[in-house]
């Protein structure tokens, strides 16, 4: 759905109706885990030949609303929010790394990004250099 105004973008972006309540709103979803019709529909969902919620950390209505909000509002086609900002951190570092690559990155890190470059993707044979961002 296209919107014209970033304001109304902000308050409706990514909001459907309950189909349950009919609620404008999308509420809190608090659930850790979702049922499913049967287990054949389990485990195509864990396989991934069918789409919906499995299990909170894997995603669920609420954080999905938020990733189409803000993708609305940065005009991407799709986001993907995480819970942490190391979480966000890793899944977009170790999408991207291979083995046998190597990242440079600025000396001046948040400690988790730093293990993560020097103690843990060497475990995977990625490579890193930190360089002195104060010295161009």
């Amino acid at each position: 759905m296209k919107y014209k105004k970033f304001a109304t973008k902000a308050v409706h972006a990514g909001q459907k109706p309950d189909p349950s309540t009919r609620s404008i709103v999308k509420p809190m979803y608090a659930s850790s885990t979702f049922v499913f019709e049967s287990a054949e529909q389990g485990a195509d969902r864990f396989l991934g030949k069918q789409p919906g919620y499995i299990y909170t950390r894997l995603g669920n209505p609420t954080v999905r609303a938020l990733e189409l909000n803000v993708a609305a509002l940065e005009g991407g086609e799709d986001a993907r929010a995480a819970a942490t900002g190391m979480a966000a951190i890793t899944a977009v570092v170790m999408s991207v790394v291979n083995s046998g690559d190597h990242i440079v990155a600025g000396n001046r890190l948040y400690g988790g990004t730093h293990k993560l470059l020097t103690d843990i993707l060497k475990e995977y044979g990625v490579k890193h250099t930190l360089v002195d961002t104060l010295d161009p």
